[in-house]
């Protein structure tokens, strides 16, 4: 931990006469360029942490982040590079956000999912223990428990997975199963759902052009896409990413110095119909938003009724926030940017605050 000390003045402006002292922390966000790891850089910086990004920028975008994080271009797995990033700043906490979504996808490309989500993060472990780093997050999916599942899942429902995405969340559980025993790591894992929104203070959001369902319907509103395709009216549960974001920040300074696991499902709970969100997003846009048949070329979590009373208790102390917030945030977002050609957009700071 890093202690920062304030220096308390007198009402007059005269010097200090005590100080108090603020711990805060210093994590290394890998995938910190992505849509999770984006918002929680930047709520790291707003609360006062410091942080440090590892991102390929397979997926993510280098603009989105404050220019003054330090950030470098490699994959978690680089063993040299990241043990020099180590050696030169302080981490104090590790959270992995560069996990690749997308069942339907990995099934085409095994070995890409397996290097990403399994071998990477294999040598990413390795390198944090070596340096002495053992205080982890992991940012995982609901995928886990599988394409087929019936009810409602919990944290200790058994897991089913069916498709290379499930097998590798598997395998990075297990290993951290294996790593707090002998290592002695202290391990929070996130099995998160579909996720949807922006930051409210409109500091950062889903890129325009994103392949996620609610940036989609965004898109369609601001006039840069036609329609969305759509196979059916699948039950869909969305969580806003704010509410992902504070689940890490709480997360962060529960993890201790105690050898051990702990599991949280992070969603929202409550299942909608495709058709009831496009109606909401109708609502809050008042654009109509055309759908066209085929299908749907989103990573989205299988339809599955996830139960969040652990997270709620123990996390966030109240419940997710609603449809029309998501939907709300997401909208204020996107207006920020042009409606035309979202594919060559450039990042301008002062459209992102001062962050």
């Amino acid at each position: 931990m890093v202690e920062r000390h304030l220096a308390k003045v007198d009402a007059e402006g005269s010097s200090p006469f005590a100080r108090t002292i603020f711990v805060t922390m210093r994590v290394l966000v890998v995938g910190g360029a992505g849509y999770v790891g984006s918002h929680l850089i930047h709520e790291l910086l707003r609360r006062g942490d410091e942080a440090v990004v590892i991102d390929n920028l397979l997926t993510g975008r280098r603009e989105i982040l404050p220019q003054r994080v330090p950030f470098f271009q490699m994959d978690g797995g680089v063993v040299l590079g990241v043990h020099d990033i180590l050696r030169k700043y302080a981490i104090d906490a590790c959270v992995i956000c560069s996990l690749l979504n997308g069942e339907a996808r990995s099934r085409e490309m095994p070995f890409h999912y397996y290097h990403n989500n399994f071998i990477a993060v294999f040598y990413l472990l390795q390198t944090l223990i070596k340096c002495g780093i053992k205080r982890v997050i992991l940012s995982a999916s609901l995928d886990i428990y599988g394409a087929n599942i019936s009810g409602v899942v919990d944290e200790d429902t058994t897991i089913h997975p069916t498709s290379p995405l499930g097998k590798t969340l598997a395998q990075c559980e297990d290993f951290l199963a294996d790593l707090v025993h002998a290592e002695k790591l202290s391990c929070i894992i996130f099995r998160i759902g579909n996720i949807g929104g922006a930051s409210p203070n409109r500091t950062v959001g889903h890129w325009p052009g994103s392949n996620n369902l609610i940036a989609a319907l965004m898109d369609v509103a601001h006039g840069s896409k036609e329609y969305i395709l759509a196979s059916g009216d699948p039950a869909l549960d969305i969580l806003h990413i704010a509410d992902v974001v504070e689940a890490h920040m709480i997360a962060l300074r529960r993890l201790g110095n105690k050898a051990e696991t702990e599991t949280f499902i992070l969603a929202s709970g409550t299942q909608l119909r495709l058709s009831q969100i496009i109606a909401h997003t109708e609502n809050i846009t008042h654009r109509e938003i055309h759908t066209k048949g085929g299908e749907m070329p989103f990573d989205l979590v299988p339809t599955m009724r996830a139960n969040v009373e652990r997270a709620v208790r123990e996390l966030w102390q109240h419940a997710p926030l609603p449809i029309d917030r998501i939907l709300h945030d997401a909208w204020e977002w996107r207006k920020k940017f042009p409606t035309t050609n979202v594919g060559n957009l450039k990042f301008s700071p002062n459209a992102h605050g001062n962050g």
